[in-house]
């Protein structure tokens, strides 16, 4: 062991440079996996967390799923399964909370009362829901909550907060790392039964815990005869079949082909480490080439010395896993600094012992891998030979041959993360420069959650939420600075608006079992279109006439015109869908441009707009959308403190359009950054891969660099000669390249949407940024090897 610090020590540059580097992959490698272990491979972190799963609704005839159940279905589940233990349904949303003497506006859910029971949650104080009605009146906040408005857990419980303007009272405080579903922070209880009965209303989430013993191949097949028997007596549920998938799939299922691309992409990295520490050894073992001939001559084991190659391996290994898991504390902070809101399990992520002896595993088998083959080498070595050759120009040609391919390769897995990185960037600029359908600058949002006054109104069509609404936005609409402002019951980019089924009058029909195609569906009032500067084709916009005693109208987007209405005019058609109740039939009467409703990223939705007048339930949850003069977020508290003095009851958070779109851009940005890092570590570690090559190659030919001149050779010829060299390394690892990065980027298919993945221009881009990066680095050797000197190398020799 002193022996091996010894020959470490010795070798003081050569032992740095394998230690950063290795830290370097090790670091990023450990940081990654932290994020991986946690959002894929850990399980959930709930009681017999194998047991819980989510409930499904699979369409056969179109082969999808979606994670959502009909009302009556979860009904029917509940009370016939065999196998299933307890059953809740759920769901979420940003919405407003009255507490005493202010109104905050915050994540929340609003699950049934067995909610609690199916996770097996276990409250910090207090209990959990009632299994009764009465879980109506009762709700659940997180610990971070009850400390930051309450001052602690113990003063939260059992106080009365205000919600939809009915009382309802803390009956329990959960742990702060609990936010299923969405990052909730309050739990407002449900009743045992949906609100909403209807089998086709996909409006709620469902969870099931099994029976012990119980495997969920069981229950799908328990879930199909019960599916068979549903779709025998009510015709909306033929060609429907539930079904039950691990709750943790359920969760991170959508993201698991983003990390595994993520992974993926460390991994190339950690290739490229190993390539460089394995030139790291070739080089120093073809050093060292005549002391190991002289100690085998003199009679060493070449066993022994293999044994003191692979323990300094040993040494370096821990050393490198050491420095490595240090820089991975940081760069994990700054992964999750960054990472997108909306990510699985995000605020469970952290180093933890698995990864730790991961990185330790991972730095004992690089430091293996890159010793093993110097030391097989040196076993084929003939020591009379080695004593005889000159140690600063190595043994023979394999060495070279190696050290060689090692920087092909290198260059190959850096074109692979060079591509991919690229078509990235390229998608969020495309992202950018895409077709909003609306103008985003100067665009101020409030989102606002106004409780109903009493329960007539939670429970009937009053107008008195309408006509406080439009108080609300006279009075703000004063505010100087204040161009148009207008309310929306889903705001583009918001990530809050509803889908429903529609009929059109003559051509299908509303009914049970009927085949509906499906629109987005947003209320506004009649300044929306002026405000978001959104273009009208054709007919006419929302009007203030448009009220509830008066004919139900709507206004159809273009995609929904195209769809429906490719060769008649929809003006004066009629649709019905079941946005409300009773059922009514709405007059088309306009026709608007295309908005891209989700994100950036998103396509343009068919979607429809009808008058809040005229769906007054809609107009306590808007938001408020306002055109201001100048700098939109120079207006967000002058604005929100408005909207407080007019009514404090009333819960608001406020956000420019730029910062919501960047906001529902933020997994993609995430993704991109990511991968643009790794593009750039890889160019750097290729290009201190291919300096170092070059310049013990310039070094071991310095003879017959000396030769060439004293016969007349150019230096100018040598200069371009180490360039040629360098530039057949690098075509041929781009020529490797490529083949890699077809294949690699196809499995990007689900992520790369919206570029072209073999685009000329970015394959191009991303090889002649790899030329220049290998041309830079052999810049320096090639000019020492030009100026060589003839007579000082000849005298060395």
């Amino acid at each position: 062991m002193r022996y091996a610090l010894r020959q470490l020590r010795r070798t003081p540059v050569f032992t740095l440079t394998v230690l950063l580097t290795l830290a370097l992959g090790i670091g990023v490698n450990a940081a990654i996996f932290s994020v991986v272990d946690t959002v894929l491979l850990r399980p959930l972190d709930y009681r017999n967390a194998d047991r819980i799963v989510g409930i499904e609704s699979r369409f056969v005839a179109e082969n999808r799923s979606i994670p959502r159940i009909g009302g009556d279905d979860f009904k029917d589940l509940a009370a016939q399964s065999k196998l299933i233990e307890a059953t809740a349904y759920y769901q979420s949303s940003q919405d407003g909370l009255q507490l005493n003497g202010h109104a905050v506006y915050t994540r929340m859910a609003y699950p049934s009362p067995l909610f609690g029971t199916v996770l097996g949650l276990t409250p910090v104080e207090g209990r959990l829901f009632s299994n009764s009605a009465e879980a109506k009146n009762e709700v659940l906040i997180s610990a971070a909550f009850a400390e930051e408005n309450f001052g602690s857990v113990h003063n939260a419980l059992n106080k009365p907060v205000q919600y939809d303007g009915a009382t309802r009272t803390i009956v329990g405080i959960l742990p702060t790392a609990f936010t299923f579903p969405n990052r909730s922070s309050v739990w407002i209880g449900q009743d045992p039964n949906p609100e909403v009965p209807n089998r086709t209303a996909y409006n709620q989430r469902a969870l099931a815990r099994m029976k012990p013993g119980v495997t969920i191949e069981q229950v799908n097949a328990e879930l199909a005869t019960i599916s068979a028997q549903l779709a025998a007596a009510y015709p909306e549920d033929k060609g429907k079949i539930l079904t039950v998938v691990p709750l943790q799939e359920q969760i991170v299922g959508s993201v698991r082909p983003v990390f595994r691309a993520i992974m993926g992409a460390v991994l190339v990295i950690l290739l490229i480490v190993c390539a460089n520490i394995g030139h790291l050894q070739l080089v120093r073992a073809t050093r060292r080439q005549q002391q190991v001939a002289l100690c085998t001559a003199l009679g060493a084991r070449r066993g022994h010395l293999a044994m003191q190659a692979l323990l300094q391996a040993v040494l370096l290994a821990m050393g490198g896993a050491a420095l490595g898991l240090l820089l991975g504390i940081p760069l994990l902070r700054l992964i999750l600094r960054f990472a997108p809101p909306g990510l699985p399990r995000l605020l469970e992520i952290r180093l933890n012992p698995d990864v730790f002896v991961v990185c330790f595993a991972v730095a004992l088998l690089t430091m293996a891998i890159t010793a093993i083959l110097p030391v097989w080498r040196s076993w084929h070595v003939d020591p009379s030979t080695a004593l005889k050759q000159d140690s600063s120009r190595g043994l023979t040609g394999e060495s070279h041959t190696l050290r060689t391919a090692l920087i092909v390769g290198e260059i190959a897995l850096t074109f692979v993360l060079s591509v991919a990185s690229i078509l990235l960037v390229q998608q969020m600029i495309g992202f950018s420069h895409a077709a909003f359908g609306f103008d985003p600058d100067r665009l101020l949002l409030v989102d606002t959650h106004a409780p109903a006054r009493s329960a007539d109104e939670r429970m009937t069509n009053s107008a008195a939420p309408v006509h406080r609404l439009d108080a609300l936005l006279q009075r703000v609409g004063q505010v100087p600075g204040i161009d148009h402002i207008a309310a929306v019951g889903g705001a583009p980019m918001a990530q809050g608006t509803s889908s429903v089924g529609y009929a059109i009058h003559g051509r299908t029909s509303f009914t049970p079992g009927a085949k509906l195609a499906n629109a987005n569906i947003v209320p506004i009032t009649p300044d929306y279109f002026t405000t978001m500067q959104i273009p009208l084709l054709s007919g006419r916009a929302l009007a203030s006439t448009d009220t509830f005693t008066n004919q139900t109208v709507v206004v159809i987007s273009k995609s929904l015109a195209q769809q429906q209405f490719a060769n008649d005019n929809p003006i004066g058609h009629e649709i019905m869908c079941g946005y409300d109740a009773p059922l009514r039939w709405y007059t088309i009467v306009g026709v608007v441009d295309d908005v891209l409703q989700d994100s950036p990223a998103s396509k343009p939705a068919p979607t429809f707009y009808v008058p809040i007048a005229q769906h007054p339930a809609r107009a306590a949850d808007v938001a408020i959308v306002a055109r201001t003069h100048g700098d939109p977020a120079l207006m967000q508290q002058t604005i929100d403190k408005a909207i407080r003095d007019i009514d404090p009851s009333i819960a608001t958070t406020a956000s420019t359009m730029r910062q919501e779109m960047g906001a529902s851009l933020r997994a993609q940005t995430f993704m991109t950054g990511l991968f643009a890092s790794f593009a750039l570590l890889s160019i750097v570690l290729a290009a201190v891969g291919m300096y170092g090559v070059t310049a013990y190659t310039v070094a071991q030919r310095k003879f017959e660099f000396a030769l060439r001149f004293a016969f007349g050779a150019d230096r100018r010829q040598v200069f371009t000669m180490v360039l040629s060299s360098s530039a057949t390394m690098a075509v041929l690892g781009l020529a490797i390249g490529a083949l890699l990065a077809v294949g690699i980027t196809r499995l990007l298919g689900s992520i790369l949407t919206d570029v072209k993945i073999l685009n000329p221009a970015t394959w191009l881009l991303a090889s002649a940024l790899i030329v220049l990066i290998t041309l830079a680095a052999t810049l320096i050797p090639a000019r020492r090897a030009a100026a060589t000197s003839p007579m000082e190398a000849l005298r060395s020799e």
